[in-house]
């Protein structure tokens, strides 16, 4: 009886962090909605959102704007609802990262535990597209990886 009140527990536990993380996607959005320079996105045919932190390397205003080349779109972090959870994920070029391309996965324990999802490809900047590509390539995997169940999570 003990161990069925405590798995309750931890799946409340579980579904409250999640609604922190999805509660604090949406607080960013109205953030950006404010005049906030960074921009929602949206993924066409997905019920998914993103809030990129650095400039795609296919934004050519913005690249002016902040004086850069696509070229130097080596590294974008976004914040990634998909239909049920929110995600911080981080993508490099091998250019910039001295890990080997793949994906990978570790938690983050803030105030609301977040799954922190980490990709290095071999491409010689990142556009949307791209950033997108491992958005779908992150989806196809199951990313209910239990919270402390692993340090670094290796997908592929």
């Amino acid at each position: 009886m003990m161990r069925r009140a405590r798995k309750k527990r931890w799946g409340n536990e579980l579904a409250r962090a999640r609604a922190r993380r999805l509660a604090d996607f949406n607080e960013r959005i109205a953030f950006a909605s404010c005049g906030d320079s960074l921009p929602v996105h949206t993924v066409e045919g997905r019920s998914w959102a993103y809030i990129p932190i650095h400039a795609f390397a296919d934004d050519l205003p913005l690249l002016r704007e902040l004086d850069l080349t696509p070229g130097d779109c080596q590294n974008v972090d976004a914040y990634w609802r998909t239909e049920d959870d929110a995600y911080f994920v981080e993508v490099y070029t091998t250019t910039l990262s001295s890990r080997p391309p793949g994906l990978r996965a570790t938690w983050w324990h803030d105030e609301a535990p977040q799954l922190h999802l980490f990709a290095v490809i071999d491409a010689p900047a990142i556009t949307r597209r791209v950033f997108e590509s491992v958005l779908e390539q992150f989806s196809a995997h199951d990313l209910s990886i239990p919270v402390g169940h692993m340090r670094r999570w290796p997908l592929l």
